[in-house]
């Protein structure tokens, strides 16, 4: 089911910017991401999607799927990684 949610990001200093988008609940795609905002910033904090009254975790496509092909044993230091498969996602 395709439902509409927000995007937010979450940047050094506290910069959130947030977005309307879709999100497939099935497939967990992220789409149509109506805002790409230019701003000077360097470091992503945090991204989530938010619908259904509930924020869940996201990442980038290649995050997501990369992670997969990790060996169950390997460990990740960096927290936004972690538990990857279970995160929305977004091209």
């Amino acid at each position: 089911m395709v439902v509409d949610a927000t995007y937010t990001s979450v940047w050094d200093g506290g910069l959130m910017l947030s977005s309307p988008c879709k999100v497939n609940t099935k497939t967990m795609q992220i789409t149509k991401i109506k805002n790409r905002y230019s701003v000077n910033v360097e470091v992503l904090e945090d991204e989530y999607v938010e619908f259904d009254g509930k924020k869940h975790p996201c990442a980038y496509e290649d995050l997501v799927f990369d992670m997969h092909k990790l060996s169950i044993g390997e460990k990740r230091k960096d927290s936004k990684l972690e538990n990857c498969e279970n995160k929305y996602w977004y091209k």
